[in-house]
């Protein structure tokens, strides 16, 4: 059997203690869903915790850890970071600051995770301008992508990109479709996130 663990914040939470499978209602009872169609034998585990950051989730992490062998690790981490960034009044020195701290925090979660495993797909955190206050967000988001992004090539981790993905589905389907709240995804959102992130899985697996 194959184990996946899924880390993250709200976004990957979804109710998941609430819930009988202890996958919530978003993306990874959807990914469950999709690998049973398959018969894939895969055992998803959902550890997403409602308003973790970065740090948090770095220190964290060996309270995730299962008995079982991981076979691959998922992470989706960074909008709480962002919002904790922008939303507190905060000097462009001292916004760099934290993004910094980001960085390493991130670096320390990555190490520990490569402890448990070698393959780890990284995920890019989204936002949706909506509303419009978040338009001013959008700058530190791609420079944490960015992050993300060189970080998951120094450790040899898979990286998924959601942001572009995500606005390109807000012109089709529409912003309210997505997401409740700018963060958030409705159902309808987190059905396009799983099957973006189900091709990237069996790749790596393969």
């Amino acid at each position: 059997m194959i184990h996946i663990l899924c880390l993250g914040d709200s976004i990957t939470d979804c109710g998941r203690l609430f819930s009988p499978s202890g996958l919530g209602n978003g993306y990874a009872e959807l990914l469950d869903r999709m690998q049973k169609e398959k018969n894939l034998g895969w055992k998803l585990l959902n550890r997403g915790n409602d308003g973790f950051t970065v740090m948090r989730l770095a220190d964290s992490f060996s309270s995730f850890i299962p008995d079982s062998p991981i076979n691959l690790i998922t992470i989706l981490i960074g909008i709480n970071d962002i919002a904790l960034i922008m939303n507190t009044c905060r000097s462009t020195e001292e916004q760099d600051k934290l993004m910094k701290r980001f960085r390493e925090n991130y670096i320390r979660l990555l190490k520990t995770a490569k402890g448990i495993t070698g393959n780890i797909l990284l995920m890019e955190p989204f936002l949706f301008p909506c509303p419009q206050e978040y338009l001013t967000w959008f700058p530190r988001l791609r420079e944490m992508s960015a992050e993300i992004g060189s970080l998951a090539e120094e450790y040899g981790c898979a990286y998924l990109k959601l942001q572009e993905f995500f606005s390109s589905c807000s012109e089709t389907y529409g912003v309210g479709a997505i997401t409740e709240d700018g963060v958030h995804l409705t159902p309808k959102g987190h059905e396009l996130l799983a099957g973006r992130l189900f091709p990237a899985i069996l790749k790596l697996l393969a």
